[in-house]
C-alpha cells in the first residue's frame, strides 16, 4: 500500500508542475 501511495503522491505533484508550467506560459503569452 505504500508504494501505491507515494506513486499516487508522486503523480499529483507531478500533474501541479505540469498546471503551473501551463499557467506560466498562459501568462507569458498574455503580456
Amino acid at each position: 500500500m505504500a508504494e501505491k501511495n507515494k506513486k499516487t503522491i508522486t503523480g499529483q505533484v507531478l500533474n501541479s508542475i505540469k498546471i503551473n508550467k501551463l499557467k506560466c506560459i498562459n501568462g507569458l503569452n498574455e503580456i
